[in-house]
């Protein structure tokens, strides 16, 4: 894939997850490094790598809130310091890297509290996505109910619609659920 040292081939792969599965998504893009993929810009579904079979990395994932400009280069420059490389942001998760060492696994957090404030930002995230789902869906669901909709196709795309929001709406909650179970294991 790669034609030589100046120029690499991009290579997209597809990954649906739930970040409660965070930690497996390093797994994920660690072991693709293995095979000379290194990510190069993260996605929401689809992310592209670099293949350089010549270097292996290890995969770490931390969830900031909005940052602007400068925040996001102190925030960075203190992983750097760490020996961590910066790669990349989708939707508050950032991504970063550093060169394999065979044995040795590092955390961006080492401490319970710091792990237990990262997991309470995340859960508040998924809260406040879920109530703000809930409000949506009860207004659509009064407004169906009492024929508001419109009669037929209408009707039912809105009752599809829904159907869709109570889905994404009980999935949020059970990911505020699973982030206080990970927030209890790691309590004193």
């Amino acid at each position: 894939m790669r034609k030589d040292a100046g120029s690499a081939k991009s290579v997209y792969k597809s990954r649906y997850s739930f970040v409660w599965n965070y930690k497996n998504d390093e797994v994920w893009l660690t072991d693709l490094s293995t095979g000379g993929l290194h990510l190069s810009c993260p996605g929401f579904i689809r992310y592209r790598f670099d293949y350089d079979p010549s270097v292996r990395y290890e995969y770490r994932m931390d969830y900031q809130d909005t940052m602007n400009s400068k925040q996001l280069e102190d925030y960075c420059d203190l992983y750097a310091d760490a020996g961590w490389e910066y790669v990349g942001t989708c939707v508050n998760w950032r991504y970063f890297r550093r060169p394999y060492l065979e044995g040795e696994t590092t955390e961006l957090y080492s401490d319970k509290e710091s792990i237990r404030s990262f997991y309470r930002k995340v859960q508040k995230m998924l809260g406040v996505v879920a109530l703000a789902n809930l409000a949506i869906l009860l207004g659509n669901s009064t407004h169906w109910i009492s024929g508001w909709s419109g009669e037929g196709r209408i009707s039912t795309f809105i009752g599809a619609l829904n159907v869709i929001q109570l889905l994404c709406t009980l999935l949020l909650g059970y990911g505020v659920l699973r982030f206080q179970k990970l927030i209890k294991l790691h309590t004193d």
